[in-house]
């Protein structure tokens, strides 16, 4: 038996719709698995953002900490001083102005140099000076000192003032120290003698034959040191500027110094 072919006619245009033919539905392509160094870079970027975080956040906290110590710390030692002198005034200690002062003993607050020139004639009884006799000539200059000591200073001679941070002093006024005569820098010493000199031959070679002519001519130095008005006002001033140094190391702004 013959089989003839057997031919399909075509399916109808309405079976596909608006005659197109069916379109292939595309498959998924294969999974690619992600490589190391994308993997690395994604978790590189997650904890940098995670780490950079928290390092702003402690900083800010640092800053803040900072701040608030500094605060704290002034507002401490604010009250702290507030407390300790009210109305915001150093607290000047009596005892402590008197320490400091009794402390200031034989200070030399000024110096002064004078002329000396002295004359000594030494002799014997009623005999005539040009037979035995012994004459002597100092001259040359000497030093004295104005000299301050506030050791015996009583409480009584100090007036305080808390609200001015001042001191007000009743102290003596500078006294003249012993003269000073140094003959071997300063001082020329002469001498001559009578034609018989057997008698002041020894004053001559001795040194301390010559102590009345230098005791002398410290004499009269202190004598013009006494007198002497530059000396007296150098030293009241050195004294105010002493003074007003060593209170203000106790919180003393002003010292008012009277000199009776």
């Amino acid at each position: 038996m013959t089989h003839s072919p057997d031919y399909r006619q075509p399916d109808s245009p309405s079976q596909y719709g608006h005659g197109l033919p069916p379109t292939r539905q595309s498959s998924p392509g294969p999974f690619r698995k992600p490589s190391r160094r994308a993997v690395a870079k994604q978790g590189g970027g997650v904890l940098g953002s995670l780490v950079g975080g928290l390092l702003r956040g402690l900083v800010a906290k640092l800053i803040l900490a900072a701040v608030v110590a500094l605060i704290a710390f002034f507002g401490i030692t604010k009250a702290a001083h507030l407390i300790s002198s009210p109305g915001g005034q150093t607290t000047i200690s009596s005892s402590s102005v008197m320490t400091k002062l009794n402390a200031i003993e034989q200070a030399h607050v000024a110096t002064a140099t004078f002329q000396v020139n002295v004359q000594i004639t030494q002799s014997v009884d009623h005999i005539p000076c040009f037979l035995i006799c012994n004459h002597m000539t100092l001259r040359g200059t000497g030093t004295d000192d104005a000299i301050v000591d506030l050791s015996t200073l009583s409480p009584s001679n100090v007036q305080i003032n808390q609200s001015q941070s001042s001191v007000t002093l009743w102290i003596p006024p500078p006294a003249i120290g012993p003269a000073i005569l140094n003959a071997a820098n300063c001082c020329q010493v002469t001498s001559s003698h009578g034609i018989v000199n057997s008698v002041t031959q020894d004053i001559h070679n001795n040194p301390n034959g010559y102590d009345p002519l230098f005791a002398q001519g410290e004499n009269q130095i202190h004598s013009e040191a006494l007198s002497s008005q530059p000396l007296q006002a150098e030293g009241e001033q050195s004294t105010r500027a002493m003074l007003s140094r060593i209170l203000g190391t106790v919180g003393v702004k002003q010292v008012i110094v009277n000199f009776v």
